[in-house]
């Protein structure tokens, strides 16, 4: 499948998605700063979400550390897969996907200041976000990519050689997506749950 490409000619680097890198960034920014303001104005919403996405997670609290990285590995695979390949239907899914998590994060922040825990909020997302959220951002900017030439496909009628630009969307995200996505997982679980239970 991949027998034409060469990974260091058509891996997506972010020089070639630096525009759409920026407004994927922006976008996700401004959904943290609503779901914060959302969680300030209205509690009531974000406790309700919270409790409800608490119980469906304490469904997995029987899981085993390996067993669990490999559960968020595998969700966090297929948001970043869905950010990518969705950008072809005029770049709609990699913005609702950043606006999705942008506002959860923001609410959970939200929600955690309020409760007196920015502290415990920190401890419990920094180490692995700071791995997760740019990888995300650098997804969602593929899917950017992908929804612009969508987009002059509609109104121009330029066409793209929309194989292998699918082909380059996979390939990056099989040999940089995901390779990164295993290492957040391993973080989150090992160091960023452990760094939560020091502060607490």
């Amino acid at each position: 499948m991949f027998e034409d490409l060469n990974w260091r000619r058509d891996i997506i680097k972010i020089k070639e998605i630096s525009p759409f890198f920026l407004g994927a960034s922006l976008i996700f920014a401004m959904s943290i700063l609503a779901g914060y303001l959302i969680a300030w104005l209205y509690p009531d919403i974000i406790e309700k979400a919270i409790e409800n996405v608490s119980g469906t997670l304490n469904s997995f609290t029987y899981l085993g550390p390996l067993e669990l990285t490999l559960f968020i590995f595998m969700n966090n695979s297929l948001a970043t897969l869905i950010a990518i390949v969705g950008g072809f239907l005029l770049g709609v899914i990699p913005i609702l996907v950043l606006i999705v998590n942008g506002l959860i994060i923001g609410g959970i922040f939200g929600n955690f200041t309020l409760s007196g825990l920015t502290l415990e909020f920190i401890a419990g997302t920094f180490a692995h976000g700071i791995i997760e959220i740019p990888i995300v951002m650098y997804a969602s900017a593929i899917g950017l990519l992908f929804g612009y030439f969508s987009w002059r496909k509609l109104i121009f009628k330029e066409d793209y050689d929309w194989k292998r630009l699918s082909k380059r969307g996979i390939y990056t995200f099989i040999l940089v997506v995901l390779p990164i996505l295993f290492i957040a997982s391993v973080v989150e679980v090992f160091i960023s749950s452990k760094l939560l239970l020091f502060v607490m």
